[in-house]
């Protein structure tokens, strides 16, 4: 997994030209950005028409700080990054070191705290 996962957040919501130029920008260097989130007022839906290539996701102003945080965390995840503390993945095993959560294809597996442990092993 990659955990050097670099974003964006652009505020376009007071300058929205500027902001698509920045987020423009962003795309076409040598190494695009990945991970483009665009803050935005309701106003301003419009003006992501034909502009799907600058961005990732978008969310409109004012926000619940809950909404971003989601919003944050599919972008992690859609990178190849978990936000969720120390996990180990194999296949589609998932253990979460902090939680003591085990998964399999997303589905959670009951296990004892020695099955866990030779899991982990």
């Amino acid at each position: 997994m990659d955990q050097d996962w670099a974003g964006a957040v652009i505020v376009a919501d007071e300058e929205p030209n500027d902001a698509f130029a920045f987020a423009r920008s962003l795309r076409k260097k040598s190494k695009p950005q990945q991970g483009i989130l665009i803050l935005l007022n309701a106003t301003q839906l419009g003006q992501l028409e034909l502009r799907d290539e600058l961005f990732d996701d978008f969310i409109l102003t004012p926000f619940r700080h809950q909404e971003l945080e989601a919003r944050l965390k599919h972008l992690f995840w859609s990178q190849g990054v978990d936000s969720r503390g120390e996990v180990l993945t194999h296949g589609d095993l998932i253990l979460n070191l902090e939680t003591y959560q085990a998964a399999v294809n997303g589905r959670p597996l009951d296990l004892t705290y020695m099955e866990y442990e030779l899991l982990k092993f």
